[in-house]
């Protein structure tokens, strides 16, 4: 393999040796996991609103309707887990690509 200047943008893709960056590992996982997290959001929202509605149609509070009152409600729980997973599960890592370092796992 021919030494390729870093700086310069005239080079060959097929010379580069194609690794994958070890920043995107945890990226992916933690993409991956708030994707989940609002596939269940929407999920449990639905099945709350549609139950809710067709056992107690005529349910008041506060003069909305009891299934849009939960569903704000669930709203706010699932806005509390998610602010909670971004603060103590998405971790950081250097943006340099020189840096070495474990990013699979928090330290």
């Amino acid at each position: 393999m021919k030494k390729w200047d870093e700086d310069s943008r005239t080079y060959d893709p097929k010379e580069l040796k194609i690794e994958e960056d070890k920043r995107f590992i945890r990226a992916k996982k933690e993409m991956i996991q708030i994707h989940v997290q609002y596939f269940i959001f929407v999920l449990v929202e639905f099945i709350a609103a549609f139950s809710i509605y067709r056992f107690y149609p005529d349910t008041y509070v506060f003069g909305f309707p009891f299934w849009f009152v939960t569903g704000v409600m669930i709203s706010i729980l699932f806005w509390l887990f998610t602010v909670s997973f971004l603060i103590h599960g998405i971790t950081d890592c250097s943006l340099s690509a020189r840096e070495k370092g474990n990013y699979d796992e928090r330290n």
